[in-house]
């Protein structure tokens, strides 16, 4: 994993967004 850690924070805000 390299330039793809904006695809975990998409993921994250997304699961915290759903809340």
């Amino acid at each position: 994993r390299g330039r793809i850690w904006y695809l975990d924070i998409i993921c994250i805000n997304a699961l915290v967004n759903h809340e």
